[in-house]
């Protein structure tokens, strides 16, 4: 079976001629082949003005080359003397339609046109390769009788050979085959998928990261908004807690809280866990006065610090001295944050705690000791 795209089960169209010989070609012709539904495209040739195009049927092969099939359905007839093509439906209507091999060898330049402009295919350098039009008339017995000075019988097909289309297509391909003017150059299979990559590409789109925080950011915002409602009217409580599963906007709330304390006047530390998030929510609280935003170890060096620059006391190496065997983070850096607090006194009037579930137990004591008379406790 050849390799068909899109599937026959999921390929559409309003000629049903096109879907049945198409559903024909995927069962008759062998795995060699590629047949493409409705193939469009849009081609610029010489960097002139863009050119639109389509075609019924594409039909690759490795060694034979490519053929351009325009497929009409009902019972076509031609008038030479004027150039009119009629199609007649199953009820009897008569409808004018375009000249189908006109139409063909018009898609067969515009798709070498489509082809040689693309660097997939300029790359592999395959030169002149076998490359013919024909027209299929599946509703017609008699195809033969439409022929003409543009329309040989070898390249048209009917009825008859909806049974045979293997055998009609190598007939066909042999026809437009002319080694007589040079080397004709086999498209391989890395020609056949230049072409499936050019023609019936399969891409998959995703908005940009910025776009998709920026709108997640106002869905979320939205909500804290709602939730904020209940803390303004828990403003006078000392102390709140605030819990919930992951992705209900505890994160947002305790920002937006921390950012109406500052606003408010309140020298402000909003403290969490997880450094990435710090550094997050610092970016997004960059410019407020009165805020500060850090890790709690952050804190707990930023303390230590100033101990040993203000007064030369290295709190750190005192809490590895008094509790040598503790863990480094979740014990000594605790008590040597309490011990410069203790000595340089409280810093802040309002403490925001994010990731309070990954706060060890240690460090709450410290906290609350930054806070000035334990004003306001978060």
């Amino acid at each position: 079976m050849a390799r068909c795209i899109p599937s026959p089960e999921v390929a559409t169209s309003d000629s049903k001629a096109e879907l049945k010989l198409f559903e024909a070609l995927g069962k008759q012709l062998d795995d060699d082949y590629t047949v493409l539904h409705s193939v469009a495209w849009i081609s610029k040739p010489g960097g002139s003005g863009p050119r639109d195009g389509e075609t019924d049927l594409l039909i690759c092969h490795p060694r034979r080359g490519v053929l351009v099939v325009e497929v009409k359905g009902g019972r076509v007839s031609l008038d030479y003397s004027t150039r009119a093509w009629t199609s007649t439906d199953r009820d009897g209507t008569v409808h004018d339609i375009r000249n189908p091999f006109e139409q063909a060898r018009t898609g067969k330049y515009g798709i070498l046109e489509k082809i040689r402009e693309n660097p997939a295919w300029q790359t592999l350098r395959i030169g002149r390769f076998n490359l013919g039009h024909a027209v299929f008339l599946p509703d017609v017995g008699d195809g033969a009788r439409l022929c003409g000075p543009d329309a040989p019988a070898a390249l048209i097909g009917d009825r008859g050979h909806m049974e045979s289309l293997a055998g009609w297509v190598e007939r066909v391909f042999a026809y437009w085959r002319d080694d007589e003017k040079g080397r004709i150059a086999e498209i391989g299979s890395r020609g056949v998928n230049a072409i499936i990559r050019i023609f019936a590409r399969a891409a998959t789109t995703r908005p940009l990261l910025s776009a998709r925080i920026q709108d997640e950011e106002v869905r979320r915002i939205e909500l804290t908004r709602r939730q904020a409602m209940i803390l303004d009217m828990l403003r006078r409580q000392r102390r709140v807690m605030i819990s919930g599963g992951a992705g209900t906007g505890k994160t947002l709330i305790a920002r937006e809280k921390a950012v109406r304390l500052a606003d408010e006047g309140l020298r402000t530390l909003l403290v969490c866990f997880n450094r990435g998030l710090a550094d997050h929510l610092r970016e997004q609280c960059e410019g407020i006065d009165g805020l500060d935003v850090a890790t709690f170890h952050q804190v707990c060096h930023r303390w230590a610090s100033r101990a040993r620059m203000e007064l030369g006391r290295d709190v750190m190496a005192e809490a590895g001295r008094d509790h040598p065997g503790a863990d480094k983070f979740e014990l000594q850096m605790p008590l040597a944050l309490a011990t410069a607090v203790n000595l340089l006194g409280p810093a802040y009037d309002a403490i925001v705690v994010d990731e309070g579930q990954d706060f060890g137990d240690a460090f709450w004591l410290p906290i609350e000791m930054l806070i000035f008379l334990r004003l306001c406790g978060h």
